[in-house]
C-alpha cells in the first residue's frame, strides 16, 4: 500500500451524489423500512440481505442508509453491521466503515476495528478515511486496531500504510468507487511500473516519421 495515492469519492456515501438513475436506486423509505422493529441481533445479517439484494451500483448509497437508520435506532450495535457487511461484500468495507463513522463518530475506533478485522486487506484505507470524516488520527486508530486484534496487524504498519493514503472529497468525476494511483516520488518526474524513480525524461529512439491511418483517411476526403 506504500507509495499510493487513494481517491475515495465520498459522494457514494450519499443518495444526491451517486451517477446511479433513479430507476436503479431504491427507494429510501423501503430501505428504511425494512429496518423498522429488527432487534439489534439481527441487525447484521438484515443488513447483509439488503446490501446485497440491491442493484450493484447502488450499493454503496444503500450502506449509507442503513448506517444512518441504524446509528438513530441502535448505535450500540453499528459496528457489528460494519463487520457483517464487510465480511460479506470486502468490496463495500471501506463504504461501510465511512458511513458509520460519519453517522456514529463517537464510536469510530469500535467502527473501524471491526471493519478492519472484517476484511484485512482494506485496513489501510479504512483508517485512511475513517481519520478523514473524525477528528480521530489515522495514528490511534491503528494502535486501536492493533490492540483489538495483535495477531494481525501492526500499529506501526497500518499506521504507515495509512499515512501513505491521501483521501480527496472532490473526485466527483470517477463517478464513485476507488481510484488509486501512485504518488510520484520526491525528487523525481515519475516511476516505473515497479515503483522505482524516474529522474530524467525519455530519450528520443529516432527522428519519427507521420503515420497513415487507411481507415481514418483512405476515404475520408471522397
Amino acid at each position: 500500500m506504500k507509495n499510493l495515492a487513494l481517491i475515495l469519492v465520498f459522494a457514494a456515501l450519499s443518495l444526491g451524489a451517486t451517477t446511479v438513475s433513479a430507476k436503479e436506486m431504491p427507494a429510501p423509505r423501503v430501505t428504511v423500512d425494512a429496518l423498522n422493529g429488527v432487534s439489534a441481533a439481527e441487525l447484521p445479517a438484515t443488513a447483509v440481505k439488503i446490501v446485497s439484494t440491491a442493484p450493484q451500483q447502488s450499493r454503496a448509497a444503500v450502506v449509507g442508509i442503513v448506517m444512518r437508520k441504524v446509528a438513530r435506532t441502535h448505535p450500540a450495535a453499528i459496528h457489528h453491521v460494519v463487520a457483517a457487511i464487510a465480511k460479506a461484500e470486502p468490496s463495500l468495507a471501506t463504504t461501510a466503515a465511512a458511513a458509520a463513522a460519519r453517522a456514529n463518530p463517537e464510536n469510530v475506533s469500535l467502527i473501524a476495528a471491526s471493519a478492519c478485522s472484517a476484511a484485512p486487506e482494506r485496513a489501510a484505507e479504512i483508517l485512511a478515511v475513517c481519520s478523514r470524516l473524525t477528528t480521530t488520527s489515522s495514528s490511534s486508530l491503528a494502535q486501536e486496531v492493533a490492540f483489538a486484534h495483535p495477531s494481525v496487524f501492526s500499529a506501526t504498519t497500518l499506521a504507515q500504510d495509512a499515512a501513505a493514503l491521501e483521501i480527496t472529497s472532490d473526485a466527483v468525476v470517477a463517478r464513485g468507487g476507488t481510484v488509486i494511483s501512485g504518488l510520484i516520488p520526491p525528487g523525481s518526474i515519475g516511476q516505473t511500473i515497479a515503483g522505482s524513480k524516474v529522474t530524467l525524461p525519455p530519450k528520443a529512439v529516432g527522428p519519427g516519421r507521420p503515420g497513415f491511418d487507411p481507415d481514418r483517411y483512405g476515404a475520408a476526403g471522397n
